[in-house]
């Protein structure tokens, strides 16, 4: 078993991202845990991918990744391709000292964003 103990506690992972994306470009994210303590130290933050239809929510493990957030906030992005679905993708954010997770939700479009 692996135990860490922090001076604070994390209340909140809050994961950003814009609503609907086009496919073929690079989605970025940003990452903010939260706490009630004051100042955070660094952590890591591991991002899984589905895709989600009306009956199935599939994980895409090729856009995994892990995310560095220094004094609790990092970014990064998910390079859709252009053959991905055009359907809605969940993204977890888990910080994996605490198990604290976050969610959002984006929808894949082959049109350009403004």
């Amino acid at each position: 078993a692996l135990y860490a103990a922090l001076p604070y506690e994390i209340t909140t992972c809050t994961l950003t991202v814009q609503s609907s994306h086009q496919a073929g470009t690079r989605l970025p994210f940003h990452l903010k845990l939260e706490s009630l303590q004051g100042a955070i130290g660094d952590h890591l933050v591991h991002i899984e991918v589905y895709a989600v239809t009306t009956e199935t929510s599939n994980l895409l493990p090729h856009y995994s990744r892990d995310v560095l957030c220094a004094k609790g906030e990092g970014t990064g992005f998910i390079p859709f391709a252009l053959n991905d679905p055009m359907t809605r993708y969940r993204i977890v954010a888990r910080d994996v000292m605490t198990g604290i997770s976050g969610e959002a939700f984006v929808n894949l479009t082959g049109e350009k964003q403004v």
